[in-house]
């Protein structure tokens, strides 16, 4: 015998492996079953954390198989590692998930929708019909070995994982799932029995296009408007901080020219425009301001002016004039006695 597996939810439940190619169940000192079926040493045993019937088993021959205990028969044979199976392992929040390791060096993740998929489709037609499915008995040797007279136990749920599941649906979303609470019973109820990369976002984005908060803290696909605000939000940061990445200093100049190509790509045209004036790039955000309105050019033409007035009063003058403030330039005129000029000015 090389590994044993008390049962995770029946007291006086064991599995083990051994070098004869058998895994046996036994309930306390009397051995109920015998499975066979593997051609090698056979290493890890597990039991699954909800269905009590069911059992996993590795073997040298570098297969994994799932048991129906109740019945003695094999439901599945897994060939895809390709050398001796080492370990099995799965976590009882996610029990239809399971894990793999092998002396092919590689560590696989398995989901067995196959025993899940009775409840999957209950549950997502009818999510209060749960309730039906998980026991809140402590399950007996019987949900193990079903009976004499008819040997299938019943398909129930028994672990903790499903209980918490009920939970969550009676209890945080009070039996209510209709708008909102749909969806979240959704994800509650799929990501119990499987698994798929990315699927916490996409109950995410369902949220988000029906205007409510998301739940997930750390997000593989994000929605539009959660990328663009992180997207404004680092423009944002640019503009403020005087430190850069990884606490680099960094000039305030080439940070607001960073900060304007972000919000530029985001389509915030009056934001670039501010950044490239803060950067002391006035004819380039003076160009792209009628993008915004011409309303918002109107109004960078005359800051312009101010600033060009009190240090360059020459290059000011084609601001003066687009903006309306002629009278200025012709002040201008008159205080360096070019009284011809002033004329022409005012009289233009």
């Amino acid at each position: 015998i090389f590994n044993v597996a008390w049962h995770p939810l029946v007291p006086n439940v064991l599995a083990s492996g051994s070098d004869d190619r058998t895994v046996r169940v036994w309930e306390g000192e009397t051995e109920m079953r015998c499975l066979r079926g593997h051609t090698s040493f056979v290493r890890p045993v597990l039991w699954h954390h909800e269905r009590p019937n069911i059992l996993f088993s590795g073997s040298w021959d570098s297969t994994i198989r799932v048991w129906d205990v109740a019945t003695a028969t094999c439901l599945y044979v897994a060939t895809e590692h390709h050398a001796d199976v080492y370990g099995l392992a799965s976590h009882p929040d996610r029990p239809f998930f399971l894990a793999s390791t092998s002396r092919d060096t590689s560590l696989r993740c398995w989901v067995v929708e196959d025993l899940a998929m009775p409840f999957l489709l209950k549950a997502v037609v009818h999510p209060e019909s749960v309730a039906e499915v998980v026991s809140l008995q402590e399950p007996t040797s019987w949900a193990v070995f079903g009976s004499h007279a008819d040997s299938a136990p019943p398909v129930l749920l028994h672990g903790a994982g499903s209980k918490a599941l009920l939970q969550k649906l009676q209890g945080e979303l009070g039996g209510n799932f209709s708008g909102t609470n749909c969806v979240r019973a959704f994800k509650h109820i799929l990501s119990f029995f499987m698994y798929r990369k990315g699927l916490d976002d996409l109950w995410d984005l369902c949220l988000n296009i029906r205007g409510e908060p998301a739940t997930a803290t750390s997000n593989v696909i994000f929605h539009e408007k959660d990328l663009i605000a992180s997207y404004h939000s680092r423009a944002q940061q640019l503009r403020s901080t005087t430190v850069g990445i990884a606490g680099i200093m960094t000039k305030k100049d080439d940070r607001l020219r960073k900060a304007a190509d972000i919000l530029l790509r985001i389509g915030d045209i009056r934001g670039y425009c501010e950044c490239m004036r803060e950067a002391g790039q006035w004819e380039r955000a003076i160009s792209i301001a009628p993008a915004v309105s011409q309303k918002f050019w109107f109004e960078m033409c005359q800051r312009y002016a101010q600033q060009l007035d009190a240090t360059s009063p020459n290059e000011a003058a084609p601001f003066l004039v687009a903006t309306g403030m002629v009278d200025r330039l012709r002040d201008f005129c008159l205080e360096r006695n070019e009284l011809e000029n002033a004329f022409v000015i005012a009289k233009a």
